[in-house]
């Protein structure tokens, strides 16, 4: 082996930089066999989309009470409740995808 390692109780343990593909997490760190760690990349992803998520609704209800309030003349109205609905929905879908397993 080209890489520093320690035997453990029959699990190999890098020290320094494990090759690709090993059971070996971050930091050193011993993993079972045959569990591979997370996609750090995906998971992040899927937190990323579900703030967007969040926020998007909000947004784009303020806009449509925006639009309602220059219709109707009812200035504060419109903007106040859009927002309070998107924020709702956005927070719905928000708690769906975190939850999502």
């Amino acid at each position: 082996m080209d890489h520093k390692s320690k035997r453990k109780a029959g699990k190999l343990l890098f020290v320094s930089g494990p090759p690709v593909g090993s059971a070996v997490g971050r930091g050193g760190v011993e993993m079972e066999p045959g569990h591979e760690p997370p996609d750090l990349l995906r998971s992040s992803l899927r937190f990323v989309g579900a703030g967007i998520e969040m926020i998007l609704p909000a947004v784009l209800f303020m806009y449509v009470g925006h639009r309602i309030d220059r219709w109707l003349d009812s200035e504060p109205l419109g903007i106040v409740l859009g927002a309070l609905m998107g924020l709702v929905l956005g927070f719905v879908m928000f708690l769906r995808t975190v939850t999502r397993k």
